[in-house]
């Protein structure tokens, strides 16, 4: 635990820049406490589902920090098997994101933006879009 915050210290982490998923190594990513992934929203589902595919389980916490640091910025919390589905169709670009236990902290912290779970940014994207077909 970090003596600050009481968050888990992550054993092994790594941060990693990908627009092209197949090149990803998920059975090393899958090993690792937290990933950073970044300028990976077009490939969330294939990243993803690789990670769960390797090993890591499909709980694992998920934030995906759209806009990260400014005053736009918004936190969407999930997990690993179902933060691809719960966040199709919102625009996530550019963001930040962090697989892993440390995750699981958004809520404690006053971080501008911070949307409850992906799971409620996809019912609003999904009712936006039955609002509009409608």
């Amino acid at each position: 635990m970090h003596q600050h915050t009481n968050a888990p210290t992550p054993h092994g982490c790594v941060r990693t820049c990908r627009h092209d998923a197949a090149a990803l190594d998920y059975a090393t990513l899958a090993r690792m406490d937290t990933v950073v992934l970044l300028m990976a929203t077009r490939t969330l589902a294939e990243v993803t589902a690789g990670l769960v595919v390797a090993g890591k389980p499909a709980t694992t916490p998920v934030a995906v920090i759209k806009w990260a640091t400014l005053p736009q910025q918004r936190v969407f919390a999930g997990q690993l098997g179902s933060v691809a589905t719960q966040l199709a169709g919102e625009r996530l670009s550019p963001a930040v994101v962090v697989v892993g236990d440390v995750a699981a902290f958004t809520h404690r912290y006053d971080i501008p933006g911070v949307v409850a779970s992906a799971a409620e940014a996809g019912s609003a994207t999904a009712a936006k879009e039955s609002a509009i077909a409608g």
